[in-house]
């Protein structure tokens, strides 16, 4: 009999212990699992929001699940765009470029490389991108922009490449975006 209770002893604390286990372990599956879902939801409404304004791809950061890189097909169609204040790239190539457009991503902080190639941007347009905070790399291949943009291209801060091939640049062009900008490595 004593053995027997003994036993029983010995079971019930196993059976507590276990059921201590399981608790905790499903209270951290829960925290994960919530989590999980708070930081899907929220990568949800910021995808939304970047399509709502005419995205039609919107790219994560791994590290901190903000957008990092967008698409468009057509103009920004809001000037809320700025409050995400940086994206590693932007591409519009191929879109029509609107000034409403241009000065809704103007707004932006930071942007790494913006693509407008195949672009319909005029130089009045590149005129008010020169005010973005600040742009590493502008793609303007293909788009149409003559040498009357260079002052505003010479002038963006943190510009350290374009990318001219294919536009109405003339030689002159760049000869006067390297005398303004000695720092910008033009392509041609």
């Amino acid at each position: 009999m004593i053995a027997t209770v003994r036993r029983l002893g010995a079971s019930l604390r196993f059976s507590i212990r276990t059921l201590l286990l399981i608790v905790v372990f499903c209270t951290i599956c829960f925290a994960i699992v919530a989590r999980l879902t708070r930081d899907a939801r929220e990568l949800w409404h910021c995808e939304s929001d970047l399509r709502s304004m005419g995205a039609y791809y919107v790219g994560f950061n791994d590290v901190n699940n903000k957008p990092d890189w967008v698409s468009f097909v057509g103009p920004v169609k809001s000037a809320q765009i700025a409050k995400y204040q940086s994206f590693r790239q932007i591409d519009f190539a191929g879109a029509h470029m609107t000034d409403d457009s241009v000065r809704n991503i103007a707004s932006i902080k930071h942007i790494e490389t913006i693509h407008l190639t195949n672009c319909d941007i005029t130089d009045k347009q590149i005129g008010l991108l020169a005010k973005i905070g600040c742009v590493e790399m502008l793609r303007l291949n293909g788009s149409p922009v003559t040498d009357d943009a260079i002052p505003a291209i010479a002038s963006i801060a943190g510009l350290k490449s374009v990318d001219l091939s294919g536009t109405l640049v003339t030689d002159e062009g760049v000869a006067m975006l390297r005398e303004r900008s000695p720092g910008i490595l033009v392509h041609r």
